[in-house]
């Protein structure tokens, strides 16, 4: 069985991390869900955000929820 993960709230719960990629110049960062759905609320759906580029100031994000690496 597959969970869907929607939600901050979800992702955070099974330790998930979001990345973004900028479409426009490549930069990419990383946040934990958990720290992200503390300051915008655990019902919150990552995937609908639009993550704005540190480096070119740009809204043309690509938004992945993967699993935390531990190590």
């Amino acid at each position: 069985m597959t969970i869907d993960i929607d939600t901050l709230g979800k992702a955070s719960r099974h330790r998930m991390v979001l990345h973004m990629t900028c479409r426009h110049c490549g930069h990419k960062g990383q946040i934990k869900a958990r720290d992200l759905a503390r300051t915008h609320g655990f019902g919150t759906d990552p995937r609908t955000w639009s993550f704005r580029c540190s480096r070119c100031d740009m809204r043309n994000c690509i938004v992945r929820v993967m699993e935390e690496i531990r190590r």
